[in-house]
């Protein structure tokens, strides 16, 4: 008897505890858990950058040129100033030539005709080692007038009146160039009127009413007035 009460005792104990373990789950199931599970994407890490080795050109994916011109309209002849700069927005250090040579501030009419550039104005190579996120900034400065090669703006005159653009490039990295900047060279204004000098009086105007002096008769008009002497009787 003993052993058959035991066995009821265990396995009416299983049978709760099982009946507890299913209700556990049934609610985990329709009750919604207070701290939702966080599921991270895989990221590849990125590759670390090679810093050894002989230092390389900069490339132009390496390179973010920019020339801010300090005004946007001015007058035929005047000088406008441009802040250019040069900036290695790459991973790692690079050289790069920042000599007339190659760093070139070009300006183009509307047709896209070169009117002036720096190139006409200096030669010469300055290579210079960026670090990752150096800037390099110089200030530039045009004259209004043309160029030509050479010569720079010797002879020149200065260009006309109409829309240009300025851009920095690189001459001997392919594709690396500044946004382009726009310039309007404006129409000179008129020469002012002449204005009357306030000293001199104007004639006074002769009324249209007023009489006009009649010439005299002269002495043949008169005589040719008079009556003619008659004949003497014979």
């Amino acid at each position: 008897m003993p052993v058959i009460v035991l066995g009821l005792l265990v396995g009416l104990g299983w049978t709760a505890g099982y009946g507890i373990g299913q209700g556990v789950a049934w609610v985990r199931d329709v009750w919604p858990d207070p701290v939702p599970r966080l599921v991270a994407d895989k990221v590849a890490a990125p590759e670390p950058a090679d810093v050894g080795g002989p230092i390389q050109a900069c490339p132009a994916s390496s390179l973010t040129l920019a020339a801010i011109p300090d005004a946007m309209h001015v007058q035929p002849g005047q000088t406008i100033s441009f802040d250019v700069s040069i900036t290695n927005s790459g991973r790692r250090p690079c050289l790069v030539n920042a000599g007339d040579a190659s760093r070139q501030l070009v300006v183009t009419d509307a047709e896209g005709v070169t009117v002036w550039t720096t190139a006409h104005c200096g030669t010469g190579a300055r290579d210079l080692l960026l670090g990752p996120g150096d800037v390099r900034q110089s200030t530039l400065r045009w004259s209004g007038r043309a160029s030509v090669e050479g010569a720079c703006t010797t002879g020149q005159d200065a260009v006309p009146p109409g829309t240009y653009t300025a851009q920095l490039v690189m001459a001997d990295v392919l594709g690396a160039k500044s946004t382009p900047a726009t310039i309007t060279i404006e129409a000179p204004p008129p020469p002012p009127e002449p204005t009357p000098d306030p000293t001199t009086e104007p004639p006074a105007p002769t009324p249209d009413n007023e009489p006009t002096a009649e010439a005299e008769p002269t002495d043949d008009q008169t005589a040719g007035n008079e009556p003619a002497d008659d004949d003497p009787a014979g």
